[in-house]
C-alpha cells in the first residue's frame, strides 16, 4: 500500500507524502503516521495510542506530532543536496533538522552517508540504525544496514535486517533473492528455505520462488521437498523449464528415491532435450529401477 501511495503521489507531482496505518488491539486503536519526501530514502513517523481519545482526536494528535517533522524536512533535504559537495554544511543542516525534530530519519540517513564518505563505518552503522528506528519503513536505511553487516560478516544482524526488509517490501523479488543467496552462501539453507516460503506466501504464482525453494531443499538434502517445489513452479509456468530444471528434478527423484516421478520427468525432459546426455542417462536409470 505504501508503494501504491508513492506511485500516486509521483503521478500528481507531489513533493511530500503523508500516510498512516491504523491497528487495533482489543478495543483500542493506534495510528502510525509517516511523512517523507516522495523521492526521499527515509522519513519520519509518529505513533499515537487511542487511550481515551476519540478517533477524530486520535488523527489530530498524530498530525500534531508530525508537524515538527514537516518543519524539519527542508533542512534534512538540504543535507541530502549538499552531502557530496559540501559535507560539513550538509552535516550542519542535518543536525539542525534533528534539533527541530529528533526523529528525523532523513537527517540520520544523510549523516550516515556522510560517514560512509569518510569511511567511518561505525558511525555510519549507528546513523543507519537511527534512521531505521526513526522510519521503520525506510527501505534505504535497512538496505544499507544489511550491506554494512554483510561486510562485517555479522550474520545475526544480517538475518534480523533482511527479515525487516522483507516486512517493509514483502513482494520485492530482487531483495528476497539477495537474502536467499546470502544465507545459502553462509551455509544456512534452513533460513534460505524460510525466505523462499515467505516469498511464496506473498506471491504464490511466482515460479521463481519455487525454484529458490528447491535450491534450499537440495542443500538440506530434502529431496522430496525439492521435487514438490519444482513441480509447483512447473505447474505455474512450464516455459521456464530448462535443462537445469530437468537435471535438478531428475537428480532429486533419484536421490529420494521416487521411481514414478523420475520416470515421468525423465520422459518429459527427453522429449524436450533429446540430445542431452545427462537427461538421457536419467531416463535409462528410471527404466532400470
Amino acid at each position: 500500500l505504501e508503494q501504491i501511495a508513492v506511485t500516486l503521489a509521483k503521478s500528481v507531482q507531489a513533493k511530500v507524502l503523508v500516510s498512516s496505518t491504523m491497528t487495533k488491539s482489543g478495543n483500542q486503536y493506534a495510528v502510525q503516521g509517516r511523512i517523507a519526501g516522495v523521492n526521499d530514502e527515509a522519513g519520519s513517523v509518529a505513533t499515537v495510542a487511542q487511550d481515551a481519545l476519540s478517533l477524530t482526536d486520535l488523527g489530530a494528535r498524530v498530525a500534531d506530532k508530525l508537524e515538527p517533522a514537516y518543519k524539519s524536512l527542508n533542512d534534512a533535504k538540504n543535507c541530502i543536496d549538499q552531502r557530496a559537495t559540501k559535507p560539513d554544511k550538509a552535516a550542519e543542516a542535518a543536525n539542525k533538522a534533528l534539533r527541530q525534530f529528533p526523529g528525523n530519519g532523513l537527517a540520520e540517513y544523510c549523516l550516515a552517508q556522510i560517514a560512509l564518505g569518510k569511511k567511518d563505518t561505525k558511525e555510519a552503522i549507528k546513523r543507519f540504525q537511527a534512521a531505521a528506528k526513526d522510519d521503520p519503513l525506510s527501505l534505504g536505511a535497512w538496505s544499507n544496514l544489511a550491506e554494512q553487516y554483510q561486510a562485517q560478516n555479522d550474520t545475526a544482524n544480517v538475518l534480523a535486517t533482511f527479515r525487516q526488509l522483507l516486512v517493509v517490501a514483502p513482494t520485492n523479488q530482487k531483495l528476497r533473492e539477495q537474502a536467499f543467496k546470502y544465507f545459502l552462501n553462509a551455509n544456512k539453507p534452513d533460513i534460505a528455505k524460510d525466505i523462499a516460503d515467505s516469498g511464496i506466501k506473498n506471491d504464490p504464482y511466482n515460479p521463481d520462488f519455487y525454484d529458490l525453494k528447491s535450491n534450499a531443499c537440495l542443500f538440506l538434502s530434502d529431496f522430496k521437498c525439492a521435487i514438490d517445489a519444482l513441480e509447483q513452479g512447473y505447474a505455474i509456468d512450464s516455459t521456464k523449464a530448462d535443462t537445469l530444471f530437468f537435471t535438478k528434478i531428475t537428480v532429486a527423484a533419484q536421490q529420494h528415491p521416487d521411481t514414478a516421478r523420475l520416470l515421468k520427468w525423465a520422459k518429459i525432459a527427453n522429449q524436450k532435450y533429446p540430445t542431452n546426455i545427462t537427461l538421457l542417462q536419467a531416463l535409462g536409470k528410471a527404466y532400470a529401477l
